[in-house]
């Protein structure tokens, strides 16, 4: 887990824009330290949201996203790995000290 700042968290997702939107390597996880609140953007493009979900949910809304009930994956399904993005996952995998744990049974 890396601290960032607000404007350090911005900074990097603006940075990695691109390779986390048309690249389906990785998923981002966001933790507020000041409360409960939890986001996390997966690499099937939907937003999970934890903690305060009106604010969130009027947030993404604004922003044109939607809220659907029900998610459906299509099975099977495919994580596209782009080879024009190799260079940002290098880049990304070395801005922070990473730390690394045995997959669970319920990781994907």
């Amino acid at each position: 887990m890396n601290t960032l700042s607000a404007g350090e968290a911005e900074k990097f997702l603006c940075r990695f824009k691109d390779f986390f939107e048309k690249d389906g390597r990785h998923n981002i996880w966001i933790k507020s330290l000041s409360s409960p609140c939890l986001l996390v953007d997966d690499k099937h493009d939907v937003i999970y949201g934890y903690g305060q979900l009106p604010d969130f949910e009027t947030i993404l809304l604004n922003r044109g996203l939607s809220k659907v009930e029900c998610i459906r994956f299509p099975a099977p399904h495919a994580h596209n790995f782009h080879p024009e993005f190799d260079r940002d996952e290098k880049d990304l995998l070395r801005s922070y000290p990473r730390k690394r744990s045995p997959l669970r049974e319920s990781d994907d």
